[in-house]
């Protein structure tokens, strides 16, 4: 019944964040890359809310995306609260809100997040809530988190190592973490995602996730043609 409702969700047009953020993959000392998370934003507004919507609204999206196969990665079920970090205009938002108990679908932008309000309410699914959160992650979540999941939106984050400590706080004891992100060593004029030089290696996150506490780090390099799904616990 979970697949069939996937399946009724898989045409919509609706997108997720792809924001970019330029990150030097070499580090000195264990400290991040100093490139300001404004270059991620400056970037990213060069088009209108509505622009990036329509963008990452195309249907052929879902071919590279692949929601289905990324979501069946993440074993739900309908007991679990879930949050989707980077929600954007919804696209992995909506389509976890059926598989779930409880749905937070949080943005640093209040624009996207009106936009999965609105889209959830023509759904009819009451178990979203939206989330304003600052760019150094949330400060409160009222609800113990059984899945967190951030999609296209890591290389967008500053201070990672600080920001995925806080997200410790906020997930059950068995809850798990799942990033999907843009493989670095894959680029050319078809390939979706940022320009190369915003993309992070999966070592490098992995790294980040071990210096945030974060334990039994798996790296998935073939569920996607064009990105890593990276699972912690």
């Amino acid at each position: 019944m979970l697949k069939n409702c996937l399946i009724a969700l898989f045409s919509l047009g609706l997108a997720l964040f792809l924001s970019c953020k330029q990150q030097d993959s070499s580090k000195e000392n264990g400290q991040n890359a100093k490139h300001p998370t404004h270059d991620a934003n400056a970037h990213m507004h060069q088009s209108s809310t509505e622009e990036l919507i329509r963008r990452f609204s195309n249907p052929q999206r879902d071919e590279w995306q692949k929601p289905i196969e990324v979501l069946e990665t993440m074993v739900l079920d309908s007991s679990m609260a879930v949050m989707d970090i980077g929600t954007g205009s919804g696209y992995f938002s909506l389509r976890l809100a059926p598989m779930v108990k409880k749905l937070i679908a949080a943005d640093v932008e209040e624009a996207f997040l009106m936009h999965v309000q609105k889209m959830a309410d023509s759904l009819y699914l009451s178990n979203i809530d939206t989330m304003l959160i600052p760019m150094d992650g949330p400060e409160h979540v009222k609800t113990p988190l059984d899945r967190i999941l951030i999609v296209n939106t890591y290389h967008h984050i500053s201070d990672r190592v600080s920001y995925f400590k806080k997200l410790r706080k906020w997930i059950n004891e068995k809850g798990i973490l799942y990033i999907v992100d843009f493989r670095k060593n894959i680029n050319g004029p078809d390939v979706p995602g940022p320009p190369k030089e915003h993309k992070l290696n999966h070592q490098l996150v992995s790294e980040e996730l071990e210096r945030a506490s974060w334990k039994n780090i798996q790296v998935d390099t073939m569920t996607l043609p064009y990105q890593y799904i990276i699972r912690a616990e």
